[in-house]
């Protein structure tokens, strides 16, 4: 992806807008997670993580022994933490692709996965946008496993589409894509929700 490029699209349309993925940098990666943690009004990600530790085991009912890994905007992967712990207690190693478009952020979240699992997870980060993750992905020949939570939602539709082909195309025989959307149609809730830490 041309970042200068996308950038500039928005900042020239009508109306203007920066694309979402422009506040994922180091600090914005931070601050995101002081929102989610902070926004008393931000249900979303509460639910999630009420869904997997509910659900999780049942999401997982295939052979996981030769499969990889994918969390596709991994952020911090506080959720995806749940799949590795639960995956690990049925195999000894566990292959991660964590992909992220901030290159800091996603180092400092490896490290810290790194120190925690030490060898029993092996950690390939792949810092860059969706697209190019993407097309990285295509090439592994294992099964795969992909996660994507919440951040398909800092997309503009069609690109929402867009992407969900690509991944699409990624997917080959014996692979799971698990991912979440808000389709709450309470407006009330989605404006407290979206509406800043300090709601």
């Amino acid at each position: 992806m041309d970042m200068k490029k996308e950038l500039l699209a928005g900042l020239m349309s009508t109306p203007k807008y920066i694309p979402g993925w422009y506040i994922y940098d180091k600090e914005g990666s931070r601050l995101n997670d002081v929102c989610l943690k902070e926004n008393k009004n931000y249900y979303f990600h509460r639910c999630e993580l009420n869904v997997l530790e509910t659900h999780l085991s049942s999401m997982l009912t295939f052979d996981t022994e030769n499969t990889v890994l994918v969390d596709m905007g991994s952020g911090n992967c506080q959720k995806t933490r749940l799949f590795i712990d639960n995956i690990l207690q049925n195999q000894d190693k566990l292959t991660f692709y964590p992909i992220d478009i901030s290159h800091e952020f996603l180092s400092d979240t490896c490290r810290q996965l790194s120190e925690e699992y030490a060898e029993k997870l092996e950690i390939n980060p792949i810092a860059t946008d969706y697209e190019t993750g993407i097309s990285e992905i295509r090439t592994f020949i294992y099964p795969k496993l992909i996660l994507w939570f919440g951040s398909i939602q800092i997309l503009e539709p069609d690109d929402q589409i867009r992407i969900l082909q690509l991944l699409r195309s990624a997917m080959t025989e014996r692979c799971c894509l698990i991912f979440s959307v808000d389709i709450t149609q309470n407006r009330e809730a989605v404006i407290k929700a979206y509406s800043g830490v300090h709601a």
